[in-house]
């Protein structure tokens, strides 16, 4: 199945089974599959702690490597601050200008 990929080709009966009824009842199966998650997830009872969403992760699992962009220096904002304000000025006068034209 990997070297000659096809469309809607299924492994098994199982997998066409769901595709099928799922076709047939989107929001049955949508609204099952939240409550079911819901109710695993209050039957787990995990705490309620920040994770390590606010705070690093500890050494081992930590992300390495730099982001795709750089951080902007005090320079490139200041140039992007002056860019918005003469962009915000000349805006101002194009429209005053042309609201004196109409009366």
């Amino acid at each position: 199945m990997a070297k000659n990929p096809r469309k809607d080709l299924f492994p098994d009966t199982a997998s066409m089974l769901l595709k099928n009824v799922y076709g047939a009842f989107p929001k049955p199966i949508m609204n099952i599959a939240s409550t079911g998650m819901r109710l695993m997830m209050k039957i787990k009872k995990a705490s309620s702690d920040d994770r390590n969403v606010l705070y690093q992760s500890s050494e081992p699992h930590r992300i390495y490597g730099e982001t795709m962009f750089p951080a902007p220096s005090k320079k490139t904002k200041m140039a992007v601050l002056a860019g918005v304000s003469l962009g915000l000025a000349y805006m101002l006068f194009t429209n005053r200008s042309s609201n004196k034209d109409l009366l």
